[in-house]
């Protein structure tokens, strides 16, 4: 994983926060988000698009944050299309389960939900 940004101490040397340790703050704190949030609507079945739905916003979040921090480097440049493409199917899958949970018999809807968000995805991907 790459850095999230230089710092210098004082003996000048480089201190490098990583996104791994980053990442599993924020998976935590999104588990307890979304038990609390499962306990307070009564529907434990909830938990799993609410933590959907957090991880994808943080990697779709990772995803523009490593790519404005990191416009020389290729292999973070890469990196960041990775967040983003991974993070925002995350996303879409939570909200589109979420739809179904509301609305309950509407897949093809979901279906072109689904396929419009892929193209739109591959379009927006394939310009960086």
């Amino acid at each position: 994983m790459g850095p999230v940004q230089g710092k210098r101490t004082m003996n000048g040397e480089v201190k490098k926060a990583h996104f791994g340790s980053i990442s599993a703050g924020v998976v935590l704190v999104a588990v307890a988000i979304a038990i609390l949030v499962a306990w307070y609507l009564g529907d434990w079945v909830l938990v799993v698009p609410l933590v959907l739905i957090e991880w994808g916003a943080y990697g779709v979040i990772l995803g523009a944050v490593v790519g404005k921090s990191s416009r020389t480097s290729g292999a973070a440049h890469a990196a960041s299309g990775y967040y983003a493409l991974w993070g925002s199917l995350l996303l879409v899958i939570g909200l589109m389960w979420f739809a179904n949970d509301l609305y309950p018999g509407n897949f093809p809807v979901l279906v072109a939900v689904f396929i419009i968000w892929l193209a739109i995805t591959i379009v927006v991907l394939a310009r960086r």
